[in-house]
């Protein structure tokens, strides 16, 4: 049966209209997936809406690791945003309540549940704001909770808002719920799930994460607090620190002072590979502190970029193609144990 001229053009038209959409579908999925120049786009964030309500919903879930932990989020609201961090999901449940703006954006509070005796006040006037996102991290151990403003002009730390010194020893913070009220919605944004991991002064790996292997690229954002040689190794181990100490592939980023590095191989393959360096830069005074660090990669090129007052600089870059890039894995050593907080895969999001 032989077609029409028209019913030619017609199959031809369709047949350029599925390839068209087709090359939309992939130009999408891979700005949404891919970083850029080095920054991470919001697309790896969890985005949650709350009502002019005050009845808390869950945002996001906390590892156990010995009482410390940190969330880092933004929330544009006019007024009253609250978080609660405790033990479970409830409204009326066990947690402190952080009261971000209150009063008619004038003040904030710290209270050992909802609606209590303020136990930290501060005066923060025009604090939130309706129209931005204000950004905030909250840290905590098994004997403070600290609450963070962070702005362009703030140190890595952040603006210390408020810090309660009496906590809960038999409370432990295992959820983060939000809420918003009193004449205001919100719109917010958690940044990350995080969890520490101490690493001795002992260059034995031990794992931070695993990404997620049906991307051709990832991402890693940390921060480490060690005076020097923190090390880094992103590449195979086969989910084992035993064969990542030993025989595993994968690059290994050393950041130090006064030099850090971006070498190939295994720690074995090091003992006895003296060019193996792929990218070395003089770092003076790069660890002091509690330093943030952002790792990126694709198919083409992995880059490392450090936090600064101005936002996001690239530190080192290579070309990638020597391993496949499956887990991280994190290690101190030559004098220096470490403090890691390592902020989950954004793409589980």
């Amino acid at each position: 049966m032989f077609l029409s001229h028209n019913e030619n053009i017609m199959k031809i038209s369709l047949r350029l209209d599925i390839i068209n959409v087709v090359v939309l579908l992939v130009a999408v999925t891979t700005y949404l997936f891919t970083p850029v120049d080095g920054v991470p786009k919001e697309r790896a964030l969890k985005s949650i809406h709350t009502e002019d309500k005050y009845s808390y919903i869950p945002a996001t879930d906390f590892y156990q690791r010995s009482g410390r932990g940190e969330v880092l989020f933004a929330v544009q609201a006019t007024n009253d945003a609250y978080i609660a961090l405790g033990e479970d999901l409830n409204h009326e449940g066990k947690h402190y309540e952080i009261v971000l703006g209150g009063w008619d954006n004038t003040q904030s509070v710290i209270r050992k549940g909802n609606q209590q005796e303020h136990v930290v006040t501060k005066a923060t006037p025009l604090l939130l704001h309706g129209d931005a996102k204000t950004f905030f991290r909250i840290t905590w151990n098994k004997e403070t909770l600290k609450v963070f403003k962070l702005g362009l002009t703030s140190s890595s730390d952040g603006e210390e808002l408020m810090k309660l010194n009496t906590l809960d020893h038999k409370m432990e913070i295992k959820h983060m719920l939000v809420s918003t009220g009193w004449g205001a919605d919100g719109n917010w944004v958690i940044y990350g799930l995080s969890r520490f991991i101490h690493t001795p002064d002992r260059k034995d790996y031990k794992y931070a994460m695993k990404f997620n292997e049906a991307y051709a690229g990832g991402e890693a954002i940390f921060s480490v607090r060690a005076k020097n040689y923190a090390h880094i190794a992103l590449g195979d181990c086969d989910n084992s620190e035993e064969d990542c100490n030993y025989s595993g592939e994968y690059y290994e980023i050393v950041l130090g002072t006064p030099r850090s590095v971006i070498r190939s191989g295994s720690k074995k393959e090091y003992l006895v590979a003296k060019n193996n360096i792929l990218y070395s830069k003089d770092t003076p005074q790069l660890l002091h502190g509690e330093e943030k660090f952002y790792i990126s990669w694709n198919k083409y090129t992995l880059k490392v970029n450090r936090l600064s007052t101005k936002g996001w600089e690239k530190l080192m870059e290579v070309k990638n193609d020597r391993y496949q890039i499956n887990q991280m894995y994190v290690s101190t050593g030559w004098g220096a144990d470490g403090d890691w907080i390592i902020y989950e895969d954004p793409h589980k999001f």
